[in-house]
């Protein structure tokens, strides 16, 4: 909360706005733009355990 500017920021991964009080009326076309998909920030991680399983198999297969 910053008391200067009334401003309270929250934070959701993405889906977070700036909002002062009052509060404005948004519709849910509005809000839609703020939107980022979560599958975004999984995608290195499935990337990299697709990677081991691979390197894995490899492995055993060299045996």
């Amino acid at each position: 909360m910053d008391p200067k500017t009334m401003r309270l920021k929250i934070a959701d991964l993405g889906l977070a706005r700036a909002f002062t009080l009052p509060m404005k009326k948004y519709n849910h076309e509005i809000l839609t733009l703020w939107y980022r998909a979560q599958k975004f920030f999984l995608v290195p991680l499935i990337t990299l355990q697709l990677l081991i399983c691979g390197l894995l198999a490899a492995f055993l297969l060299s045996l």
